[in-house]
């Protein structure tokens, strides 16, 4: 079995907002978690 984790703050996608987010967030103090299935850098940024 998996050990438990906790989290303040869970970002799901990585999208453009997700890493200056994550910063703002991280700096508060919070403990932070970012999930994305895919890329890094949401769609505009990999596809457009």
């Amino acid at each position: 079995m998996a050990a438990e984790r906790s989290y303040d703050a869970i970002i799901i996608g990585a999208g453009q907002a997700a890493k200056p987010l994550s910063m703002v967030l991280a700096k508060a103090g919070l403990k932070m978690a970012l999930v994305e299935e895919k890329h890094v850098g949401g769609a505009c940024v990999n596809y457009g």
